[in-house]
């Protein structure tokens, strides 16, 4: 979701696309699915996750990857070299 697009902030292009939306949310499922039932959890010798298990380590990486990558967007999006119109130094350094 991040990596989306290389300028546009998600606000700006949207969740449009119909097949990343479903592949986020059949992934989360399959997690869900794969640490909660009880059948799967005998099959791969696994149990149950406490859900703050999950919320405690992924919650601050996502929100730091997330604002990271929406605030280098906007300074691609904002500072240009206005005169030459060359890249500014966030785009030639963290543009891929």
């Amino acid at each position: 979701m991040i990596c989306k697009t290389r300028k546009l902030s998600i606000a700006q292009q949207g969740m449009k696309n119909y097949m990343l939306d479903f592949g986020m949310f059949f992934e989360t499922a399959l997690g869900c699915l794969l640490c909660y039932v009880p059948p799967f959890n005998i099959a791969l010798g696994t149990r149950d996750l406490e859900i703050w298990h999950l919320g405690i380590p992924a919650f601050p990486f996502f929100t730091v990857i997330f604002f990271y990558d929406e605030v280098r967007k906007y300074l691609i999006r904002n500072h240009r070299d206005k005169y030459n119109n060359v890249p500014g130094w966030v785009e030639r350094n963290t543009y891929y």
